[in-house]
């Protein structure tokens, strides 16, 4: 807690004392949020002031197990859709489906059980030939 008031109002801190306050962030758990899922790479960068790359090295380096369930993908954070003012029921629908399937891709990372995955994998492949043929659809083109 010091460290986090240091980095608001105090002093900058000089590197090592830096990397000190992040071991401290993770062994007290504040890399988690409030429902106990892992923050992204980028939440924790906001709230340590250092850039996303930075965390991930720090966690590649201290936190070994860590980094191998978080994964080294600079993907960027998605903000929860919120309901917006003049945008349609369907296109509400939409975000909300596409901000869970990329929290599921992003929670894949850390499966390493090929048989796990394989569950993962068919679910997926199932849920997404569905969609296909549920109705008419036009691809984004990315």
């Amino acid at each position: 807690m010091a460290a986090k008031a240091n980095l608001a109002h105090g002093l900058p801190l000089k590197p090592r004392e830096a990397k000190q306050a992040f071991r401290r962030y993770i062994k007290a758990n504040l890399n988690l949020d409030a429902r106990g899922h892992r923050k992204s790479y980028r939440e924790m960068a906001a709230e340590i002031g250092k850039p996303h790359t930075t965390i991930r090295n720090w966690t590649k380096a201290m936190f070994p197990k860590l980094y191998a369930l978080m994964g080294s993908h600079d993907e960027p954070a998605l903000e929860k859709p919120e309901d917006s003012p003049g945008s349609t029921s369907e296109e509400q629908a939409a975000a909300q489906v596409s901000y869970h399937l990329s929290q599921a891709l992003a929670h894949s990372h850390g499966v390493k059980d090929p048989d796990a995955r394989g569950h993962m994998i068919e679910r997926a492949t199932t849920v997404l030939n569905e969609m296909k043929s549920n109705a008419p659809f036009n691809s984004p083109g990315f």
